[in-house]
């Protein structure tokens, strides 16, 4: 039996005027209640709880988000898994451990960020792989040289790059459980690691895209459709997985979810209107369904092909050159249509050569060198 005293706070749930569930969080522990949360191209209500073992458990409820009644009926369910939650043997409620609180939290953190939500939750696949391997199952455990053991660990696979931005993730989880008061101080915080200059992303050359052209027949049809989008409007990979709502083909808009859920809409290129009217005569919703391989999928072919230096990013740097190049877009303009807020940003992408220099001198009153044999 627990006393009032234990007792941290209690809350209602209302819907239209009925009270649902009373949930009663303990001192002397924390935990996830069960939860409902909406699934990117579900219809459907989605729950989150802990069954009888201690088991954290995704599923539908089969209750659709646009009824009231049924919207009702889905939290009568998360309710009653609550309770079910709650005369649980307190070792299985213990949220402590990272395997059964950090999930529900990174999805319910980042459930309006699809792509975030599917990075991190990767990434926490591979921390949590890591601690298992230490036998941490609580954040109290970490320590500040664990961290520095999973860069050495994660670096025999990836950059480290790759790995440090691991160890944000890890921070950003740690920062929660202090939030939470199980811990007083972050191990992750201010580790002091310094990431590798990346590697300049190069522009693609009209030899190599004509042979990556000739090619991409042979690819799935959500590789063409990736490399025909960001080849004419210079985005990323994630970004030409778009909702064909997105598409506004009467004004010529197009409209990309950047970075951050940020929403950036340009013009848009008409060499891509067949593909998008063709896309919405056969009833598609989306372009094609992005997934954390695509780039390695890319760099595969590349590699296939004889071009093992480029990346899929090579087109976004190619575009912007070519704006740069044409001498006919200044530099507001080329950063609008592509969607960057920075100009220190926007530079890095330019690969200008000495060649394309000579507007410069005819500026500054030098003679046109246009058509005159250049030196070899």
């Amino acid at each position: 039996m627990v006393s009032l005293s234990d007792f941290l706070f209690f809350s209602v749930h209302v819907c239209d005027g009925f009270v649902f569930s009373v949930v009663f969080c303990y001192t002397c522990y924390t935990t996830a209640m069960a939860s409902l949360y909406s699934r990117a191209r579900s219809p459907y209500w989605w729950i989150a709880f802990y069954d009888a073992t201690g088991k954290r458990r995704c599923e539908s409820t089969g209750k659709r988000l646009d009824s009231v009644k049924e919207t009702r009926e889905a939290r009568q369910l998360r309710a009653s898994k609550e309770v079910a939650e709650m005369n649980a043997p307190a070792s299985e409620r213990s949220t402590h451990d990272l395997g059964k609180w950090v999930q529900p939290w990174i999805t319910s953190r980042f459930a309006q960020q699809a792509n975030t939500l599917e990075s991190y939750t990767l990434t926490w696949n591979h921390l949590k792989g890591f601690l298992d391997l230490k036998s941490i199952r609580a954040a109290e455990q970490i320590r500040r040289e664990h961290c520095y053991e999973y860069l050495e660990h994660r670096q025999r696979k990836v950059c480290r790059n790759t790995a440090i931005h691991d160890l944000v993730v890890l921070r950003l989880i740690l920062n929660e459980a202090v939030k939470r008061g199980w811990i007083t101080q972050n191990p992750a915080a201010k580790l002091g690691l310094k990431k590798d200059t990346p590697k300049l992303k190069p522009e693609i050359t009209a030899q190599e895209a004509a042979i990556i052209e000739e090619n991409l027949r042979n690819l799935p049809e959500r590789m063409q459709i990736a490399w025909k989008i960001a080849w004419a409007q210079g985005c990323r990979l994630a970004e030409t997985a778009l909702p064909l709502s997105d598409v506004d083909l009467k004004k010529g808009l197009i409209t990309f979810t950047q970075k951050g859920n940020r929403r950036h809409t340009t013009r848009l290129h008409p060499d891509l209107t067949p593909l998008f009217r063709k896309l919405k005569r056969e009833k598609k919703t989306r372009t094609w369904e992005f997934s954390r391989n695509a780039s390695r999928d890319w760099a595969r072919v590349f590699k296939s092909l004889g071009l093992p230096h480029l990346t899929f990013h090579s087109t976004r740097v190619t575009v912007i050159t070519k704006m740069a190049r044409s001498g006919k877009v200044n530099e507001q303009q080329a950063m609008r249509f592509i969607g960057h807020a920075s100009e220190q940003v926007h530079l890095i992408y330019q690969r200008l050569k000495t060649s394309d220099l000579d507007s410069c001198l005819e500026a500054l009153g030098a003679p046109s060198l246009k058509g005159k044999p250049k030196k070899p």
